[in-house]
């Protein structure tokens, strides 16, 4: 999958642009009573200790993944791993026991909420037993932060988009009817994908252009392909159908 490529590899590019050791990047899903999780990307990540944060249920206890203990933030702004450090006595025992057996520093995370619920969280790190190459430019991690997210929100509209029940969903959300709305003509490309989902965060053109380097003239020729592949007017609806989805 390119767009996975893609997010891997920028992932990557993260990690060594802002002197990190290590990244993960997931979705975790605790809209029921048994929280679900599902990897994405990990930069430099034991196995061992992506198998016990899964298996082992720390993943639940992660102040840092949309939890009540770190709400989701705007999309500008990183949680730094400081800002929990006062919780380590009374509360998420079992993740920090964690985070000190396989010695890992969090540096800061961003999480995003896709859906009531569900949660894209990326997490960024330093090995303690692992020498620094200098600090981390906090400013250039949220921007990249942003990028991963967008990546994520893209990567996961695509993936709805391949299943027929994804494809009646979205008919649902833009023309308000069943399955009997029209189906696109074309399904969306990878960079559509990218795009529409972008939308959907409410950014304007030029912040769309700037987060995938894109003109902004590019960008209005792709909008222009996306609504008429799904028989919408213009943004606005779009964005709105979108909302309405996830606000129930």
């Amino acid at each position: 999958m390119s767009g996975m490529h893609e997010l891997i590899e920028y992932t990557r590019h993260a990690v060594e642009a802002c002197n990190l050791h290590t990244a993960s990047v997931f979705v975790c899903d605790r809209s029921r009573a048994r929280p679900a999780l599902k990897y994405l990307v990990h930069v430099n990540v034991p196995d061992q200790a992506q198998y016990s944060y899964m298996h082992e249920g720390v993943f639940c206890l992660d102040p840092f993944s949309g939890s009540r203990r770190a709400a989701p933030r705007p999309e500008s702004e990183l949680i730094l791993g400081p800002e929990l450090a006062a919780a380590r006595p009374g509360e998420c025992g079992d993740y920090w026991s964690f985070i000190d057996h396989y010695g890992i520093e969090t540096v800061a995370a961003s999480t995003r909420a896709l859906a009531p619920g569900l949660y894209s969280t990326i997490g960024f790190h330093h090995s303690r037993d692992r020498k620094r190459h200098g600090d981390v430019p906090l400013g250039q991690l949220a921007t990249m932060a942003q990028q991963i997210q967008a990546m994520v929100a893209a990567d996961m509209l695509q993936m709805l988009l391949r299943r027929p029940e994804g494809q009646i969903a979205w008919r649902q959300a833009i023309h308000g009817v069943g399955p009997r709305a029209a189906p696109p003509t074309k399904p969306l490309s990878p960079r559509e994908a990218e795009i529409a989902a972008l939308i959907c965060q409410g950014r304007l053109n030029k912040e769309i252009a700037y987060l995938t380097g894109l003109s902004e003239y590019t960008i209005e020729n792709h909008l222009r392909r996306i609504y008429r592949k799904f028989g919408v007017r213009n943004r606005t609806a779009l964005a709105a159908a979108m909302a309405n989805e996830t606000s129930h």
